[in-house]
């Protein structure tokens, strides 16, 4: 049951993605190890009535873990990141302004004309387990020059919750219940 309503869950937010209005779409790839921390691997594609001109980007928001400086892109791409945005004016992704998020910025001087693969993205985390999160990105319509923005949802690493934690937290539940009840019977026995 729980699993039916999950993957209804994910094929909602993946149709959601698909219906928005699409310009610089970034899509999961891989996780691969990368010594002790993971790297996460995007490809990028601009769709078709849109072109990649000089200073358009995408953010993938909330990437927690990230290793500094650990950004890698096709030429003529750039790779940042902030704790806030960089978020295109005509949408408000989620963005917990703790966690840092990555923007991709095109630093080419010819346009790419869609459609179009615009190649492998990627940013190493501590962390190798994934949870659906956003994407935002901005292009520019073709013909017409105006600015096109779009938000998705693509996976975005997550800090790992291992299983002795969760078995401790059930039995610490436990004795604070066993604790709790042992209290009670032994002070009904108590009135005086």
């Amino acid at each position: 049951m729980v699993k039916t309503i999950s993957a209804r869950v994910f094929w909602a937010l993946v149709a959601t993605a698909l219906i928005a209005r699409a310009d610089i779409i970034p899509s999961f790839d891989s996780i691969v190890p990368n010594g002790s921390n993971f790297q996460f691997n995007y490809t990028a594609t601009v769709t078709g009535d849109q072109e990649v001109e000089t200073g358009d980007f995408f953010t993938i928001y909330d990437f927690n873990g990230l290793v500094p400086n650990s950004g890698s892109m096709p030429p003529n791409w750039s790779f940042s990141s902030a704790f806030l945005g960089r978020t295109p004016t005509q949408v408000n992704p989620p963005d917990d302004p703790t966690i840092l998020n990555i923007t991709f910025t095109y630093t080419g001087t010819m346009p790419i004309i869609g459609p179009a693969p615009l190649g492998t993205f990627s940013a190493v985390s501590n962390f190798g387990q994934s949870h659906p999160g956003y994407f935002a990105a901005e292009a520019t319509a073709n013909p017409g020059g105006n600015k096109i923005d779009n938000v998705g949802v693509i996976p975005v690493p997550v800090p790992e919750i291992s299983t002795f934690s969760q078995i401790l937290e059930v039995c610490g539940l436990g004795i604070v219940g066993f604790a709790a009840s042992w209290l009670r019977k032994r002070n009904r026995f108590r009135k005086v």
